[in-house]
Order: structure tokens, then sequence, then C-alpha cells
């Protein structure tokens, strides 16, 4: 009995992370063109900003795979959720704080990408 209830814990856990990840990317999908256009990135900036996500995924798949032989998937799929959640404090309050908040955004988003993705091979 004590398995049933984990395995129903672990479903459940899985479903809402499941669940938040995809409202979470739903939001960025939809939302992050326009705020850098708010902010007066040029089409250039938009095609740097997807580049950068591109490539930042490509790349964390190594990290991501190595870093499941030093600690457990659990532990990759928290550091690498967190990490990315915290990742947009700073991209909602930058266009506030510094006089160039297109670069710092667009590397912040390529930094939340690498994150998102970091989890995937674990």
């Amino acid at each position: 009995m004590e398995t049933d209830e984990k395995l129903k814990r672990s479903l459940r856990s899985s479903t809402l992370e499941g669940a938040f990840s995809s409202a979470s990317n739903s939001i960025k999908d939809s939302y992050t063109v326009p705020f850098l256009l708010s902010i007066k990135a040029t089409s250039g900036d938009i095609g740097v900003l997807t580049a950068i996500q591109s490539l930042a995924s490509i790349l964390a798949q190594i990290p991501g795979a190595r870093l499941t032989n030093v600690a457990s998937r659990k532990a990759v799929w928290m550091f690498s959720t967190i990490i990315a959640r915290i990742i947009w404090i700073p991209i909602l309050v930058m266009p506030f704080l510094t006089p160039w908040p297109v670069f710092l955004v667009i590397c912040l988003m390529g930094a939340f990408a690498f994150f998102q993705a970091l989890k995937r091979p674990a």
C-alpha cells in the first residue's frame, strides 16, 4: 500500500509540474516578442533572441546529461526548474533598471532557455 501512495503522489506531482511548465511556456511564447517590442527591440533583436534561445537549448543537453551522473534526476529537475523560474524576476524588472534592457533581456531569455533544457536529459 505504501508503494501505491508513493506512485499516486509521484503522478500527481508530475501532472502539476507539467501543467505549470506548459503554462509557463505558453506565456513565454506568447508575450516575449511583444514585451521586447515594447522596450524598443528591433526585428534583428527578435531574430537574435530566437537564435540564442535555440543555441542555449542545444548547449544545455550535454551538461544536463552529465549532471545525472553526479546528482539524482529529481535534483537536476528541481535545480533547473527553480533557476529558470527565478530568472523571470530580472527579466521583468530589467527595463526599469538599465539603459540597455533589450540586450540584457535577450541574454536572460537565453539563460532561461538553457535551464529549461538542462532538465530534458534527466
